[in-house]
């Protein structure tokens, strides 16, 4: 079941057990990818997550609190804040500032890239589900080859290609809405549709 932004904030602020199990389940791996792509390790990862859900909490209790964005980047913008933070505690002053970017920009990047990498792995999972002969058939259509070129090369008739390539386009489609967690990505960000590859 997918919550929606409201209903996350709502759940957060009664501290239900659910949602809050529900917003580990969908966003922990962005708070991983995000810490340990700027120096983290995976213990870090869970520290900040954790310190970020009771930030979270505190802030949705408050009587005047109102969502000014989608909850993912409102989270994450906690979550890049706080690492921020560590870092520069870990570091020595001098050293940080010299390197230091712009958070907001730095995370939004994170989340691009994240979106990109985890749309690829789940749409490169749905393609190994086809049967051999379309997969074969959709690569070679992907690497520019004609469905009269695919047909030489499979020694198929180009009607049977035709038809044939039509089905695994389908049968793609359908595998692609059956998972949830890809459908998910694409719901959030639209535009990982038009930017993914299965590479």
């Amino acid at each position: 079941m997918r919550l929606s932004d409201e209903q996350i904030i709502e759940g957060l602020r009664n501290r239900n057990n659910d949602t809050v199990q529900y917003v580990y389940d969908h966003y922990f791996r962005m708070c991983r990818y995000i810490v340990t792509s700027n120096k983290g390790s995976d213990e870090d990862s869970k520290d900040m997550f954790q310190e970020s859900l009771l930030i979270l909490i505190e802030k949705v209790r408050k009587y005047d609190f109102k969502l000014s964005s989608q909850f993912q980047t409102f989270l994450f913008a906690i979550i890049s804040n706080l690492w921020s933070k560590e870092l520069l505690y870990r570091r020595n002053a001098e050293n940080f500032a010299e390197r230091q970017v712009d958070i907001d920009l730095h995370y939004l990047k994170i989340i691009e890239a994240y979106d990109k990498q985890l749309s690829s792995s789940l749409l490169w999972k749905c393609f190994k589900r086809l049967e051999k002969e379309c997969q074969t058939i959709l690569n070679l259509w992907w690497k520019g080859f004609t469905q009269i070129e695919i047909a030489e090369v499979l020694s198929f008739k180009y009607g049977y290609i035709r038809k044939l390539k039509m089905n695994c386009d389908e049968s793609l489609t359908c595998i692609i809405k059956d998972n949830s967690e890809l459908m998910d990505v694409f719901t959030e960000n639209p535009a990982m549709i038009s930017q993914t590859s299965y590479a």
